[in-house]
């Protein structure tokens, strides 16, 4: 038995991205969207609401790389 037990909406957020996730992709918050847009040069798809569902407005994002990277997110080398 675990000594301790989270729960409330942040973790539950969490726990569906993980549940949703894919392999080899790095999925993101809005928040940590907000803050990679902001420092600038990352490249960033917003995800399908469809594919994720939330009891809020929260969208979710993958993180496909750098701009201007040689490596996306699919794991081909660009030339």
């Amino acid at each position: 038995m675990p000594r301790y037990t989270l729960f409330g909406p942040t973790v539950t957020h969490a726990a569906r991205m993980e549940q949703t996730g894919i392999a080899q992709r790095i999925h993101v918050s809005k928040a940590c969207r907000d803050l990679l847009t902001k420092l600038g040069g990352f490249d960033l798809q917003k995800r399908d609401s469809e594919d994720f569902v939330s009891t809020t407005d929260d969208s979710t994002y993958w993180l496909l790389g750098r701009i201007g990277s040689k490596f996306k997110a699919d794991g081909v080398l660009r030339s």
